[in-house]
């Protein structure tokens, strides 16, 4: 497999060609879709799965057509039947198995069909999350929970002669530097942290610097000025986060903190979440799982096939009219303007991404124990470069730490991290009986194999 190339990348690609025209479909609607946000998509070529669908689509279409015109000759349709099913599952999946995958062959074989210029993907510039529901961070996973802190600004440390000093001010560009610093010492492969934006996807109307047309695309991407003036504002519509980010396993294991400073008066509100996006479920690696066949079982597969072949000659009217209604909609910009009416009327629209590709294929557990402890060790590290970055920071403006420090602590070593939604740091400092209960022993209720942290 090219060195490039993802995991979930090849695996959504497999997934195009054997789950068949409904998981290409829900990908192609959701491209099209230009009046919502996009979600990131963490490891996944999402312009290349667009193309690969798109294609297979077209494909589609055609084997459909001729099977419309042979259905009053339906048994002909037997032979054309088996042709096609051989071809996708033996001969095009195999081309997205681990040993011989590689993006630059795919691309090579699936020319694009269309304008691709118009399709609505993640930009690898991406700055901006326009989110729907309640959870702005729900694209990057399972959420682990977090802990949140308030923090005196106003309350002077001793000095060495054991005076209190009036406090310097402390800004939240300091805090964010400080913390960025620190997190890259530790030398992690594949960490990446990044500035960004989330707002509630039925507030975006309001602030045109995030949908400059109302009936078009909200943004992805603000320049620099816009982004710094949400560091040290307090808009409770538009809130700004460091996205912290290991991809680690070739892109199966993605680990994410999302950080957040904020001062209100005097008090420094510190939030982190933590969330993960373990392996692939195993229903998208039938390319994987799928053994050569003998003979023999290549012979029964065609029976199947040609058993088969009666009920997909008689569907097949209803799937190409089905096709043709929607091109033709698409076409007569009926759908656009059924949209754009609801938008209009709507004032509540909600603009928000829907749920991304890479949480979908998310599965309940690790592969293996590795993956596990790689994420431990991971966030228990970051978790503890960042208190230290705030301690730094405060110590150096003259803030007493005392009590961070004691949060700290609390925080390092009674297993802060749960799964079953978030606790502030207070709610947990009550001895070792607490540790046991907090600290995540599920990876989802119910589930105990696939515990995420040390218990």
């Amino acid at each position: 497999m090219n060195e490039m190339s993802s995991e979930p990348t090849r695996l959504a690609l497999s997934s195009a060609i054997l789950k068949g025209s409904r998981f290409r479909r829900q990908i192609l609607a959701s491209a099209g879709d230009i009046h919502r946000a996009v979600s990131p998509e963490c490891s996944i070529n999402m312009r290349l799965l667009h193309r690969v669908c798109s294609y297979m689509e077209d494909r589609e279409f055609r084997y459909q057509l001729v099977y419309t015109v042979l259905l009053p000759v339906f048994p002909l349709v037997a032979p054309l039947h088996i042709f096609k099913g051989y071809v996708e599952r033996f001969r095009i999946a195999k081309m997205f198995s681990r040993d011989v995958f590689d993006e630059d062959i795919v691309k090579e074989k699936f020319p694009e069909v269309g304008s691709d210029s118009i399709v609505n993907i993640a930009d690898a510039r991406q700055n901006v999350v326009i989110y729907k529901g309640f959870l702005p961070f729900a694209f990057a996973g399972i959420n682990l929970g977090g802990w949140s802190i308030a923090l005196d600004l106003n309350r002077a440390k001793y000095n060495i002669s054991g005076v209190r000093e009036a406090p310097k001010k402390v800004t939240l560009s300091k805090l964010y530097e400080r913390m960025e610093k620190k997190l890259l010492t530790l030398g992690i492969q594949g960490l990446s942290i990044r500035n960004y934006l989330f707002i509630p996807g039925h507030d975006v109307p309001k602030d045109s610097d995030f949908l400059p047309d109302k009936f078009g695309a909200p943004v992805q991407v603000v320049e620099e000025a816009i982004m710094d003036s949400h560091i040290e504002g307090n808009d409770s519509r538009v809130r700004y986060y460091k996205w912290i980010r290991i991809d680690e396993w070739g892109g199966d294991l993605t680990l994410s903190m999302f950080v957040r400073f904020s001062i209100t008066g005097t008090n420094l509100f510190v939030e982190l979440s933590q969330l993960v996006l373990t392996p692939p479920a195993q229903e998208y690696r039938d390319v994987d799982n799928d053994p050569s066949m003998d003979l023999l079982s290549k012979i029964f597969w065609g029976l199947g096939r040609m058993l088969s072949s009666p009920f997909a000659a008689l569907a097949s009217p209803f799937h190409l009219m089905s096709r043709i209604s929607i091109r033709a909609f698409k076409s007569l910009g009926l759908l656009e303007k059924s949209l754009k009416r609801e938008i209009l009327l709507n004032p509540l629209f909600d603009f928000g991404a829907k749920e991304s590709l890479r949480s979908r294929m998310t599965a309940p557990k690790y592969i293996n124990y590795f993956q596990k402890m790689d994420s431990s060790r991971n966030l228990k590290v970051m978790e503890q470069q960042i208190l230290d970055a705030i301690v730094d920071v405060l110590d150096e403006h003259g803030v007493d730490t005392s009590e961070i420090k004691e949060r700290k602590s609390t925080i390092l070593n009674n297993g802060i991290l749960v799964q079953h939604g978030d606790v502030t740091a207070q709610a947990i400092a009550v001895g070792s009986r607490a540790r046991a209960a907090t600290g995540f022993s599920n990876f989802r209720k119910g589930n105990s194999e696939a515990p995420i942290g040390d218990k």
